[in-house]
């Protein structure tokens, strides 16, 4: 039941997670000068084994396991509300994107998601998904 639910919830947060950066690359980009830049893909293969591949065999044999895997399934859910790491979708992989962890000539630290590679003492025209998440054009 409860890898039923994952595999359920994963199918549903796919196309969000997917239509989110689409309708944010209508957004006028901003000019972002790009200090350094560090591959975060393979954070990817991370996300799947840490928050879907759990829930894929357990099994749920009395209300005490049922309510600690939701109790699990809760915080791991508030975890990624609050924090960047909902950014690192697999979806984004299989359409070609990538995430990179990028430092900014302000020295900010941003999430840039694109296609390729920024490069380093550039700058790049990139559109905010949010405060610290980029899409590049």
């Amino acid at each position: 039941m409860a890898g039923g639910l994952t595999v359920g919830l994963a199918l549903l947060l796919f196309p969000i997670g997917l239509l989110t950066v689409y309708s944010r690359r209508s957004i006028e980009p901003v000019p972002t000068q790009i200090d350094s830049i560090k591959d975060e893909t393979l954070q990817i293969p991370t996300y799947l084994v840490t928050f879907i591949l759990p829930f894929l065999f357990v099994t749920v044999d009395d209300p005490y396991n049922l309510a600690a895997y939701s109790v699990f399934m809760l915080l791991v859910i508030l975890m990624l509300v609050r924090t960047e790491i909902s950014i690192i979708n697999p979806g984004l992989l299989f359409i070609g994107f990538k995430i990179f962890d990028a430092t900014t000539r302000e020295g900010t630290s941003v999430m840039v998601i694109s296609k390729t590679k920024p490069r380093v003492n550039s700058t790049i025209y990139a559109s905010p998904i949010s405060p610290q998440t980029l899409i590049l054009r």
